[in-house]
This record gives structure tokens, sequence and C-alpha cells, in this order.
């Protein structure tokens, strides 16, 4: 603790007595316009020779995302329930996909802002009061309920999951999918992704 102290200190001091704007040190001597005042310590270091650099063959891993690549682009029919996935080229056409659409949604375009697996849905007030039940405060651990989205789940902005629950419950909103099709959505979409419901 005692050495600790002392190398405080010490840091300290040499801080405050070399701390300051660098100058010039060719105007060292005589000169009212001196970069260092009277008493002050110079610790100075020879700047390393620069040499010219070899050449060598290097292997690395180059990153998979590319500014290029576009984000796949996600339609889902409400009327047909089919879910089509265009990524660059190719195209993904997930028929009989959508087993449910619980509560109102908006036919628009969504961005995809989370994915997540076993995801825990955190209950509404409507949900305790429909059944019967104490409302917990916000935040209480009971709140939070797993399995009310199924085994993954895709959130669009406006809080909207799209997700593979085996219960469905009114309260969650959403649509719900099917888990061949969670499958493949889940693993083709990625965050920032539009998906246009119409």
């Amino acid at each position: 603790m005692r050495n600790l102290f002392t190398l405080t200190i010490l840091t300290l001091t040499l801080t405050a007595c070399f701390s300051g704007n660098v100058k010039d040190i060719n105007s060292v001597g005589n000169n009212p316009n001196s970069w260092m005042e009277e008493g002050s310590l110079a610790l100075t270091r020879k700047i390393p020779s620069v040499s010219k650099a070899e050449t060598s063959t290097a292997f690395g891993f180059a990153s998979s995302t590319s500014t290029n690549v576009s984000k796949p682009v996600i339609n889902i029919d409400l009327k047909s329930s089919n879910i089509n996935i265009k990524t660059g080229e190719s195209l993904s056409k997930l028929d009989n996909a959508i087993l449910n659409v619980l509560g109102k949604l908006e036919k628009q375009n969504y961005t995809l802002v989370m994915k997540q697996t076993n995801p825990t849905w955190h209950a509404t007030d409507e949900y305790y009061i429909n059944r019967k039940l104490p409302v917990p405060p916000i935040g209480h651990k009971d709140r939070f309920l797993k399995a009310a989205l199924g085994s993954k789940a895709i959130f669009l902005d406006g809080s909207i999951p799209i997700h593979n629950a085996k219960l469905m419950c009114e309260e969650t909103g959403g649509i719900v999918i099917s888990n061949k099709a969670m499958e493949e959505l889940y693993s083709n979409a990625e965050t920032g992704s539009i998906l246009t419901i119409k």
C-alpha cells in the first residue's frame, strides 16, 4: 500500500512538472521566450531512425460482412399465409407459414430490430386482468414469462414479435408462424432487414 502511495505521489509530481505546451528545443538558453522555466527537468530520448519496411506474405480472415451486400427483404402476405425471403438473387418461399395473427397489425414496412432465442415476454397488465390475477408491478420478476413467444422470436420496430409459440396468447400480439418457417426466417433474417406486411 505504501509503494502504491509513493508511486502515485511521484506520478503526480512528474505530471505537474512536465505538463504544458511543447516548444522547439533549440530555443533553450537565456532567451526570455524559453520553452522551459528555470529549475525544470527535461527528459528526452533520441528519435529512432526510420527504416524501409520489408514486405512479407501474411494470411488472414476477411470480414464476412460487406457494405455491398444488401440485407434480406422479407414479405409477409397475411391473406395467403405465405412468407417470401429474398436474399441477393435467391428467393425462399414459405407456403402456409402463418398460423395466426394476434391483435391488430398495420400493413406496412417494418424494420427487424432484434432476434432472440428462448425469448422472455414481459406480460402486460391486460394479461393479468383478463385472467383475474393480481397485477404485479412493472419490472417485477412475475411479469417475465418464458415460452410465451416460443423457442425463437424476431422483433420488429414497435415491439411487434414474430414467434412460434405453441399456446397462442392474444396479449403477446404479433404473428405466430410454424416452427419450420421460424427456422428459415430466423436463419436468413438480419437486424436491419426490411419486412413488409401486406
